[in-house]
């Protein structure tokens, strides 16, 4: 998906807003900062939250099973929780 691609209205109406692209592009600079992919870091994310929850994928090939199952590994400090979430602005250390 990107701010570009708008084939499909649920995906835009219910995801495409200002925040979720500054997500996506904090969890890229994060993945890039990690070694780690996008996704991985996503799910890290959801994985991370205190409030009970589970991620859901939907891998197309084993692959993209295998790089989601690396993402147990990934473990964010509550700064770059924080900054996901858009709660500061500061650039986690």
């Amino acid at each position: 998906y990107s701010p570009d691609t708008t084939s499909e209205p649920d995906m835009v109406r219910v995801y495409y807003g200002a925040d979720n692209w500054e997500r996506k592009r904090r969890a890229a600079e994060l993945a890039e900062r990690h070694g780690e992919t996008t996704n991985q870091i996503a799910l890290a994310y959801v994985l991370g939250q205190s409030f009970p929850g589970a991620a859901i994928i939907g891998p197309h090939q084993p692959s993209e099973l295998q790089d989601s199952v690396a993402a147990l590994g990934v473990k964010l400090t509550a700064a770059e929780i924080d900054w996901l979430n858009l709660a500061t602005e500061a650039r986690p250390v």
